[in-house]
């Protein structure tokens, strides 16, 4: 949600159904055939987004002596550094 409000968005109130985000996806695919455009979504990148994943950073913890921050000030970088490098507008 703080995403979103950065980037001056509402978040969404209704998720999407796999089954549904799947046959998005295969539409994606099928915009190939055309030449000169490119869905902003494919089944890959459905894929992906429907896998739980989780990550930790405990080894770095341990092996380096990493110190966890603040989240918000995290998201507003990686906010930031996506806009400068053109993935959002």
């Amino acid at each position: 949600q703080y995403f979103s409000a950065l980037a001056g968005k509402k978040w969404p109130k209704y998720g999407l159904p796999d089954r549904l985000a799947r046959f998005i996806g295969r539409l994606g695919d099928a915009t190939r055939i055309v030449p000169g455009i490119e869905a902003r979504v494919n089944s890959s990148a459905i894929a992906i987004a429907q896998k739980f994943n989780y990550y930790t950073s405990a080894k770095a913890q341990r092996e380096l002596g990493y110190a966890i921050g603040p989240l918000q000030p995290a998201i507003e970088d990686a906010f930031n550094w996506l806009k400068q490098h053109k993935f959002v507008k």
